[in-house]
C-alpha cells in the first residue's frame, strides 16, 4: 500500500513499471457471404442499399425464375451489375444461399464468365463444397473436361451432399473420358451398390463414350450441366439435337462454338441460344423497318434522335409532334407513331390530345408475345414500394430473350416508367430508344 491507501505500483530492479492492460483473444468473424460481390465501387456500382424494403420470401422465387438471357443490353448490363453487386442482401433467410442464388441467376443469364468471377474472388474460407460443384459445372458446360477431372482426384472428392451423387458420376466421367473404361464400370458399380440407385442414363453414356456403338435409349430425368457433357462427350448427336430444347441455355451457348459438333447442330444450338437471350441476334438476321411515309420520315427521324440524345425534352420537340402529318397516316405508320409517342412521353415529351385523337382512330395492333400479367404488376408494385432491386430483375424477367423491339407497349411502358420510378433514368431512356431506333434509320 502506498500512503495515499492505494496499491504500490510494481518494480523491476527497482524501477517502478506502469501497469499493462490486460490482453483479450476474441475471435474474428469472417466477412457475410451473402452480400458479397465483386462490384463494391466505382461507376458500375450500385448502392449498398439496393435491396432496401426487399424480403427473401419474395426475392428468392424471383431469382429462381430467371431462366434464359435477357436479349436487351441495357436491361442485361443493369441485371449483372446488380447480381453482382456488393450489397446487403433482402430481410429474412431463404432455404438456399443469397451468393449461390445470385451466382445461379448469371448462369442462368448466359453470364457464366461473371459467375466465375464471383466465385473465383471469394475467400478461401468461403468457398463450399456447393460452390466448387458450381465452378466444375461451368468448365463441363465450357467443354473444359480437363480441367474440370482436376478435382476429380482419388481421396480428394468433396462429399456428395445432393441426390444426384455429382462428385462420383464426375469421377466415373473422367475415367471414362480417359479411356479408362474398365475402371469407369467398376465405378459404376460401386456407385450403384453404395447408393442404391440405378441411374440407366448414365450408365449408357459411359458405355458410349468408351464404345461409339452402343445406344442410348433413355433420357436424363434433368439436363444438368453434368449430363448434357456426358451426351456430347458420348458424341450422340441425334439425341442432342432431340433435347437441345430442354438445355441449360448456357450450355447452348458453347454447343454453338464447339467445332467438333456437327454445323448443323452448332447453327440449331446457335439460333436455339439466340431466341433465349444467351447470345446476341446478328444484325444479318434482323428484319430492317418498313420506311415511313415520305411525309413523316424527316420528322420521325428527328423525334427518334431526341429521344436518344437523353436531353430534356423542349418546345422544339413539341412542334414537331404537333405537326405531325397524321390526317391520311396509313395502319402500320400509325402503330408505329403510337408506340413511339407512347415511350416518350415518360420522359416529358408533350403529345397534344389532338395528335392522340388522329392515331387512336387505327385500332390495329401488331404486338409480339405478352408477358404474364403478373410480372407487369409485380414490377409496378415494386416501383411504388421503392423495391430498386426487385424493380431491376422483374424488369429483366418481363423483357426476357426478346429484344425490346418486340415487346407490347402494354409490358414496354410499365418498364420504363418502373425504371424511372427507381432513378435508373439514363437506362430508362436507352431501352425506350432501343425499342424505336430502327425507325430512325
Amino acid at each position: 500500500m502506498d500512503d495515499n491507501g492505494g496499491s504500490a505500483p510494481d518494480t523491476e530492479g527497482g524501477v517502478a513499471v506502469e501497469p499493462q492492460d490486460a490482453i483479450s483473444e476474441t475471435p474474428v468473424n469472417a466477412p457475410p457471404i451473402e452480400g458479397f460481390g465483386t462490384l463494391d465501387q466505382g461507376k458500375d456500382a450500385l448502392s449498398e442499399a439496393i435491396w432496401k424494403g426487399s424480403v427473401r420470401e419474395t426475392t428468392d422465387p424471383l431469382l429462381k425464375e430467371i431462366h434464359t438471357g435477357v436479349a436487351n443490353e441495357t436491361l442485361k448490363s443493369l441485371m449483372t451489375r446488380l447480381l453482382m453487386a456488393q450489397a446487403n442482401p433482402p430481410q429474412g433467410t431463404g432455404s438456399q444461399s443469397w451468393f449461390a442464388l445470385r451466382v445461379n441467376a448469371l448462369i442462368a443469364m448466359g453470364q457464366d464468365d461473371k459467375a466465375s468471377q464471383m466465385i473465383a474472388s471469394l475467400p478461401a474460407s468461403m468457398t463450399d463444397a456447393s460452390l466448387l460443384q458450381l465452378q466444375t459445372e461451368l468448365q463441363l458446360i465450357r467443354g473444359e473436361y480437363d480441367h474440370a477431372c482436376q478435382r476429380a482426384q482419388p481421396g480428394s472428392l468433396p462429399p456428395d451432399e445432393g441426390p444426384e451423387g455429382f462428385w462420383h458420376k464426375l469421377s466415373i466421367l473422367c475415367q471414362a473420358h480417359a479411356g479408362k473404361q474398365d475402371e469407369a464400370m467398376v465405378g459404376i458399380d460401386l456407385m450403384r451398390e453404395e447408393r442404391h440407385t440405378d441411374d440407366l442414363f448414365f450408365q449408357e453414356t459411359i458405355r458410349r463414350i468408351g464404345d461409339k456403338s452402343t445406344p442410348i435409349k433413355t433420357n436424363a430425368t434433368q439436363w444438368s450441366p453434368l449430363n448434357v457433357a456426358l451426351l456430347r462427350l458420348a458424341g450422340d448427336t441425334e439425341k442432342l439435337k432431340g433435347s437441345m430444347d430442354t438445355f441449360p441455355p448456357v450450355a447452348l451457348k458453347y454447343m454453338a462454338q464447339d467445332a467438333t459438333l456437327d454445323v448443323k447442330l452448332r447453327e440449331k444450338a446457335l439460333n436455339r441460344a439466340q431466341q433465349l437471350g444467351v447470345v446476341p441476334e446478328s444484325e444479318g438476321n434482323i428484319t430492317p423497318e418498313q420506311p415511313f411515309s415520305r411525309k413523316l420520315t424527316s420528322d420521325i427521324v428527328t423525334l427518334v434522335a431526341a429521344l436518344g440524345s437523353g436531353k430534356p425534352a423542349n418546345e422544339a420537340d413539341g412542334a414537331v409532334i404537333a405537326r405531325l402529318a397524321l390526317d391520311d397516316v396509313g395502319t402500320a405508320d400509325s402503330r408505329r407513331i403510337q408506340r413511339l409517342l407512347t415511350l416518350m412521353e415518360p420522359f416529358g415529351y408533350h403529345v397534344p390530345p389532338e395528335v392522340w385523337a388522329k392515331l387512336l382512330t387505327h385500332r390495329e395492333r401488331v404486338d409480339g408475345e405478352v408477358p404474364p400479367a403478373m410480372l407487369v404488376t409485380r414490377l409496378s408494385e415494386a416501383a411504388n414500394g421503392g423495391r430498386r432491386g426487385e424493380v431491376i430483375v422483374l424488369a429483366g424477367l418481363v423483357a426476357g430473350g426478346s429484344s425490346v423491339d418486340k415487346i407490347p407497349d402494354l409490358a414496354l411502358l410499365p418498364v420504363i416508367k418502373a425504371l424511372l420510378a427507381a432513378g435508373f433514368e439514363k437506362e430508362a431512356r436507352m431501352v425506350a430508344h432501343d425499342a424505336v431506333k430502327a425507325y430512325g434509320r
